[in-house]
């Protein structure tokens, strides 16, 4: 079944997937600012202000378990 060693594993993955996510919003953010798009560039913006905030949340979690497993 489940242990905390799963679980740490578990929002560590979704850390490095935002995290790629992350990228690719900026580079978006990015182009569509360049093709003419301010308003979808700064909701992109905005999305990469979310994932942020997700990701130092799974950050705080991730510190709340136990590090010596």
């Amino acid at each position: 079944m489940y242990d905390v060693r799963y679980l740490k594993t578990v929002i560590q993955h979704w850390i490095r997937h935002n995290e790629s996510h992350l990228e690719e919003y900026r580079k978006w953010k990015e182009i569509a600012f360049s093709l003419g798009y301010p308003e979808v560039s700064e909701r992109l913006n905005s999305s990469l202000k979310l994932i942020s905030e997700i990701n130092a949340l799974l950050e705080e979690a991730l510190n709340k378990l136990p590090s010596d497993i």
